[in-house]
């Protein structure tokens, strides 16, 4: 899996987004515009766990790693 580019700004969930959620607002976050388990697997396949905080940015985690 390729490492994200350094931020030079703090990683900060975006509106919407809890720890232990999969789902959100934000209409930024376009793999949480995917159905429930769609997410589910994306976010697993990233981190091996759904249950931490799934967005560091204001961009979906998922999109900001070009996934």
């Amino acid at each position: 899996m390729p490492t994200p580019p350094t931020r030079t700004t703090p990683m900060t969930p975006a509106t919407g987004h809890t720890a232990d959620s999969l789902t959100t607002t934000d209409a930024r976050c376009l793999a949480f515009q995917q159905p429930l388990a769609q997410q589910q697997q994306v976010f697993l396949n990233l981190h091996g766990s759904t249950s931490i905080t799934l967005c560091y940015c204001n961009i979906c985690y998922a999109n900001y790693m070009k996934l």
